[in-house]
């Protein structure tokens, strides 16, 4: 399954983990490479079906673009891509929002 946005692509897939190893996951939100150049690549998985939105936000709090913004299905890994080519270098603030959660994740920008 892939959606395509100006600013982002998403790209969504299983993947088959043993069921201990699923339960010892805590960091559900992820982003590589990080410091990076022009495109960042965000992962995440859900432990249940709900709506969810990712949201990058500059060094001032201004919210930068969404980059997902859709119902998100239970243990589905999905990678989303930011072009972030045109922003300027420095830190921003990556945000994953659910009813039950709520994760950041800093993000440096380099040129």
């Amino acid at each position: 399954m892939k959606f395509s946005a100006p600013t982002s692509s998403i790209v969504a897939e299983r993947e088959a983990t043993p069921a201990e190893e699923a339960v010892s996951v805590t960091r559900t939100l992820t982003a590589y490479p990080n410091p990076f150049q022009g495109r960042v690549t965000v992962q995440f998985t859900l432990p249940q079906s709900q709506s969810a939105i990712i949201k990058v936000y500059d060094n001032q709090g201004k919210e930068i673009t969404t980059l997902f913004n859709s119902q998100a299905q239970a243990n589905l890994t999905y990678h989303v891509e930011w072009q972030a080519s045109t922003k300027p270098a420095g830190l921003y603030l990556l945000q994953l929002q659910t009813p039950s959660l709520r994760q950041q994740e800093k993000l440096i920008l380099v040129k």
